[in-house]
């Protein structure tokens, strides 16, 4: 299974009224990093109620390199799981994005999700996975994380 490091990510929001009901939309546009040749990805997300459901078709998205230097990568998803995407972007990082072809397809893909590195249980809101610590001689020898100097 692919997996690509996020590096930004932008968020948008819309409705849609229609005389025979509303519908719902969420979409996450999310970038990779750009590598030393220039070449990035693109990703959206998009959360919507027609994405709700049971498919006639195992597909969750596609993947098209058309653009040579900016393959674009699209998930259709459905509108309930948005919060649990958007809070994994705003508050772990690094986050990757996963996904699987379809096999015996051009570009379709029958999984796509968002992934972290393995952290510490317990962790909470304050990530601790990552944290520098020094020791100053006037605290005795206590440490303290780089972020409380």
């Amino acid at each position: 299974m692919p997996s690509i490091e996020i590096m930004n990510y932008k968020v948008s929001t819309a409705i849609q009224r229609f005389s025979s009901g509303t519908q719902f939309e969420r979409v996450l546009d999310l970038e990779s990093e750009r590598f030393y040749h220039g070449l990035y990805y693109r990703i959206t997300l998009a959360f919507h109620t027609n994405f709700s459901g049971n498919w006639s078709s195992p597909v969750v998205g596609y993947l098209s390199e058309t653009a040579t230097f900016t393959p674009r990568i699209v998930g259709w998803l459905d509108l309930n799981e948005f919060n649990f995407y958007y809070e994994m972007l705003r508050s772990e990082k690094p986050v990757f994005l996963n996904y699987t072809l379809q096999s015996g397809t051009s570009g379709y893909l029958s999984k796509i999700g968002l992934s972290t590195l393995k952290e510490p249980l317990g962790e909470g809101p304050t990530d601790t996975s990552e944290a520098l610590s020094i020791v100053r001689p006037d605290l005795q020898g206590e440490l303290l994380p780089i972020s409380n100097r």
